[in-house]
């Protein structure tokens, strides 16, 4: 009986190297796409933040019929703050010390992830906001507190926090009784003003976050939220009980609680 042979081929060198340069395109073409298709999600999810964060801004001034506000001075003791003495700071500073007021209503160690950027590593600090910090361990824990200066990702408008004159065009002057919480009724366009936005941008590239005009994340204070453009917002103007800060987009906003940041 005669005996069959079967010659099995295999891939010659430039075969191979064929299939290994269609192969590196291919991932050239999908790696962007999928890059991107992450960044839009972890957008999504910083919109979702925001609306959070803006629920719980709305409990607060259920119970105390203003929107978040603290007297300088007031010095509270939370074990919990990744910050001794967090409710010393100065009245503008609120901006981004808002989530010590809001410890009766959204407590931090249950709350903090949503008050990061997504991006923001949560395990490396998670410990340090669920033990209590104090003077005799602050070195200690200082090199893993985050910076910038303030924690949360998102900034609350400092224009909740004085008369809409601190923004206006009145020559008149201003002082310290100025200085004064803002109830739900005293924002005059609540569906265009700005009362929170992503200030850190952590699941952008580095190139697109540090841009003149990056897609941020706001919320307004009727407690919508989308993507915007900084182009997009009301030209911000001097604070006057601030001189030494240059105008800042969406804090320093004209005619404060009673203008418009976003026009629809």
């Amino acid at each position: 009986m005669n005996g069959f042979h079967c010659r099995v081929r295999g891939f010659t060198l430039i075969e191979l190297l064929i299939v290994i340069a269609i192969i590196g395109v291919l991932i050239a073409i999908l790696l962007p796409a999928l890059g991107a298709a992450r960044r839009a999600a972890r957008q999504l999810q910083s919109i979702s933040n925001i609306r959070t964060i803006h629920q719980t801004f709305t409990h607060y001034a259920d119970a105390n019929r203003v929107y978040p506000f603290g007297w300088e001075g007031t010095v509270r003791h939370l074990s919990w703050s990744p910050v001794y003495t967090h409710l010393g700071f100065e009245w503008f500073e609120i901006e981004g010390n808002w989530p010590t007021l809001l410890h009766d209503v959204a407590p931090w160690p249950q709350h903090f992830q949503a008050w990061l950027s997504p991006g923001v590593n949560h395990d490396r600090f998670r410990q340090f906001w669920t033990v209590e910090i104090t003077p005799a361990n602050w070195d200690k824990v200082w090199p893993f507190v985050r910076e910038p200066e303030y924690i949360p990702s998102y900034r609350y408008s400092t224009s909740f926090i004085a008369r809409p004159r601190v923004w206006s065009g009145d020559p008149g002057t201003v002082d310290e009784a100025f200085i004064r919480p803002t109830a739900p009724a005293g924002v005059r366009f609540p569906a265009s003003k700005v009362m929170l936005f992503d200030d850190e941008l952590a699941y952008l590239r580095h190139e697109d976050r540090t841009s003149d005009d990056p897609p941020r994340g706001v919320g307004l204070a009727d407690g919508s939220a989308s993507v915007r453009r900084d182009s997009e917002g009301a030209e911000p103007v001097q604070n006057r009980l601030w001189p030494e800060r240059e105008p800042h987009i969406y804090h320093d906003t004209p005619d404060g609680v009673e203008g418009v940041d976003i026009s629809r």
